[in-house]
């Protein structure tokens, strides 16, 4: 039997833990570290992020294709809202369509700025007592600071705004909020949840060349990589005029169906 922590998962435990759950014994006690795991207190440091990267590993490693999703709602119900919120940003969307909980940012939350949502289940929203509405100006004016001072893009404060808006409440989670550029896995998320998913994109290695590009213009050694700047530039990529240059124009039909697939 191997001994194996969720939060600490070896590479090497990867393949013997999807063997293991192939029996009810074994699923039983993968259900069971789950469970402990998204029941913890603590969410300081990086276990926001931590947390979504475990479950997009347990993803790519098809763990959901043998854990059925009765069971994972199961878990998900007994766990702490704040935990599930984020371990649902981690998961496919064939995973999450048939999820009970949603994360998402439900018109109460944007008007007064004091809950998220999870299927019905309310957790602390990190914008305290400030609106929502208030903090997401603020961190828009963040980023368009971002796009001239670091990547000499004038921003299109719509299309910024709308990107913004389309990163939902990862915005406001510190460990959410950014990309780290040097894990693979983090640009493969952008490349399938953003470019593929939300964009409607055809997976090609022109995503992924694109993906670095925007990473080089933001800056390798930039420690702050916000997730809205590197959505933005691959926008002004995509639709842009001027595919080499770094402050492309748009033209209204590009700009238009931009700001459409935001929506």
């Amino acid at each position: 039997m191997l001994e194996y922590d969720l939060a600490a998962l070896k590479p090497s435990q990867e393949r013997r833990l999807v063997s293991e759950l192939s029996s009810n014994s074994g699923r039983e006690r993968f259900l069971s570290k789950l469970g402990n795991l998204l029941k913890r207190k603590t969410m300081g440091g990086g276990e926001g992020r931590d947390i979504t990267e475990l479950a997009m590993r347990l993803s790519s490693l098809g763990v959901w294709r043998i854990v059925s999703v009765e069971d994972l709602n199961q878990v998900l119900g007994d766990s702490r809202p704040g935990w599930v919120h984020m371990f649902i940003q981690g998961l496919p969307a064939s995973v999450k369509s048939k999820l009970r909980f949603k994360a998402t940012e439900p018109e109460t939350e944007r008007q007064s700025g004091s809950q998220y949502w999870l299927g019905g289940k309310s957790a602390p929203n990190p914008v305290h007592n400030r609106s929502a509405s208030s903090r997401r100006e603020q961190l828009i004016a963040k980023y368009a600071d971002d796009l001239r001072k670091k990547c000499g893009v004038e921003p299109d404060m719509e299309l910024l705004t709308k990107v913004t808006i389309a990163c939902g409440p990862s915005i406001y989670q510190k460990d959410l909020a950014t990309i780290a550029a040097r894990q693979k896995y983090e640009l493969e998320t952008v490349k399938n949840n953003f470019l593929i998913k939300k964009l409607g994109m055809t997976d090609s290695p022109a995503l992924m060349e694109a993906i670095n590009s925007v990473i080089d213009i933001y800056g390798r050694s930039e420690r702050h990589k916000y997730r809205a700047v590197i959505y933005y530039l691959l926008m002004d990529r995509f639709f842009g005029l001027e595919e080499n240059s770094k402050s492309p124009r748009f033209s209204d039909s590009k700009r238009s169906k931009a700001l459409d697939l935001l929506s």
